[in-house]
């Protein structure tokens, strides 16, 4: 099954972000791991130990530390490995195998106005009917690069969406159990307006959130609706869902992040459009 967050967005350079928590790609022959702008005096440790393999290691201020593995094997989900631990405790898997997705459905806006930044315009109801396209990630190459000693960017170019090629990019942020994924798309063709749903795909077992009157809230996935584009709308709180797998040792939550105005995103409620 798959977390999934659902998010509308402007046209132009298509940016879709979501956030992965944690508690407790794919390249030919003729790509590569470019490491020439990664700082190794950084306080995130990256490393390229075979051809398959790309791990970052970083720790948060309550000194927990944690580790991501990407799988650099075109026939394999992009994150391989995520372990955490506790202080001093030895690393444990949170997850494995968990495969960051994209669902863009694109349609054409109505320039009824001169500003073409119609936010929320109704793309379901274009004719034809739009039509969804997932994405598919086949690596021609991978940057790491350090923003400063405390963040660090790595940058997967190949990705494809519908007609439209980008990359993807997963920000790793010392003192933060987050990893930040944004996918960027050129899009040349105007007036385009698009749906995008951001996916994790995972065998989750249980799924956790807290409704809109806040109360925690666990179902096993088996109760729930997960079918490609039909998958279950949930009312949830403080836009996050998080994910359990089986033999895993904690939770992944996904956070969809807020739009671009101010607002006390703590209190923020999603009326179904968090789904899983």
């Amino acid at each position: 099954m798959y977390l999934h967050s659902f998010i509308r967005s402007l046209p132009g350079r298509p940016l879709i972000a979501f956030a992965l928590a944690l508690a407790a790609a794919c390249f030919p022959a003729s790509g590569a791991v470019d490491l020439s702008q990664y700082d190794a005096g950084g306080t995130i440790t990256v490393t390229h130990p075979d051809s398959s393999s790309l791990v970052v290691r970083w720790n948060d201020k309550p000194g927990a530390s944690y580790g991501a593995t990407f799988n650099l094997d075109p026939s394999q989900p992009l994150l391989r490995v995520l372990e955490a631990s506790p202080g001093t405790g030895a690393p444990v898997t949170v997850a494995n195998d968990v495969d960051p997705r994209f669902r863009v459905t694109l349609g054409k806006r109505r320039p009824q106005t001169s500003w073409p930044y119609i936010f929320f315009e109704t793309i379901d109801t274009n004719q034809p009917a739009p039509v969804p396209h997932l994405s598919t990630l086949g690596l021609t190459g991978v940057k790491v690069i350090s923003d400063s000693t405390s963040r660090v960017r790595i940058v997967f170019e190949g990705l494809n969406i519908g007609p439209y090629r980008g990359e993807l990019t997963g920000i790793i942020y010392q003192g933060s159990p987050f990893i930040h994924f944004q996918a960027s798309m050129r899009v040349t063709d105007p007036w385009v307006s698009y749906i995008h749903d951001s996916l994790f795909y995972s065998n989750f077992q249980t799924v956790s959130y807290k409704d809109k009157s806040g109360a925690p809230t666990t179902r096993a996935a088996s109760t729930l609706n997960t079918m490609p584009g039909e998958s279950a709308g949930l009312q949830v709180k403080h836009r996050t869902i998080m994910g359990a797998v089986s033999g895993g040792n904690g939770t992944l939550a996904v956070v969809a992040p807020p739009h671009a105005c101010v607002y006390p995103t703590d209190f923020s409620t999603n009326f179904g459009l968090v789904q899983a």
